[in-house]
């Protein structure tokens, strides 16, 4: 509801039929009711399970480096 009210930015600024950029933060460590899936459709959204993932990576609980690039 909240996103169709959305107007254009400022055409003279962004430029013609340009939408807002929409960035949502969802904790979803799994078993949470509310699922980062649910997000999806409305913009991008950041998720806390990948700084755990990324923590246990570097700090050698995994062998799970091999898999990051750059």
């Amino acid at each position: 509801a909240v996103f169709a009210r959305l107007h254009n930015l400022r055409s003279d600024t962004f430029g013609s039929g340009k939408k807002p950029f929409v960035v949502q933060e969802v904790i979803d460590m799994g078993g949470e009711p509310i699922k980062m899936s649910e997000y999806f459709g409305t913009g991008r959204v950041t998720n806390f399970i990948y700084g755990v993932k990324l923590a246990d990576v570097f700090l050698r609980h995994s062998n799970q480096a091999k898999w990051l690039s750059n």
